[in-house]
């Protein structure tokens, strides 16, 4: 059963023109450190617009 399912995922499409294989530094480049990047930035925008802003007397929030 397995020897029959590692065939089957080894075989090519008919017609199928596979590149080259992706270099072992690029590979961790694009799944590692691009979403590690994404996940960085994405925080320091959230972080960056919801901090507490310097809090001017409004009449809309203050009530005397």
């Amino acid at each position: 059963m397995m020897k029959s399912f590692l065939t089957l995922a080894l075989q090519q499409e008919g017609g199928a023109h596979p590149g080259e294989a992706l270099p072992a530094v690029k590979a961790i480049i694009y799944f590692l450190g691009a979403p590690i990047a994404l996940f960085a930035a994405i925080t320091v925008v959230v972080l960056l617009t919801s901090t507490d802003r310097k809090k001017s007397p409004s009449s809309l929030t203050h009530i005397e």
